[in-house]
């Protein structure tokens, strides 16, 4: 997971969150990118994301993330946070 978690934290670009996802995807290869692709779209799924409020989806989101996959905290804040730009 080290890889996928360092193209997760190595975006700075919050100007443009919606290059996220193509940016972390160019920096991987093979299982880690395939990896990436499941985590993004499953915590991506409108299940997370139904509630009125953007903070309880980014809670459930993040709990989904945690719950499903081994990431450290920080990267999982940072997908989160690039979802969410999705979701406003």
């Amino acid at each position: 997971m080290k890889s996928i978690e360092d193209a997760i934290l190595e975006f700075d670009n919050w100007n443009e969150p919606k290059t996220f996802y193509g940016r972390v995807c160019i920096s991987l290869q093979g299982k880690n990118l395939l990896l990436f692709q499941e985590i993004w779209k499953k915590a991506d799924d409108a299940e997370h994301w139904k509630h009125l409020d953007i903070v309880l989806g980014c809670k459930a989101t993040h709990n989904f993330i945690r719950n499903n996959f081994n990431l450290e905290e920080s990267a999982i804040g940072t997908l989160v946070r690039a979802i969410s730009c999705n979701w406003n």
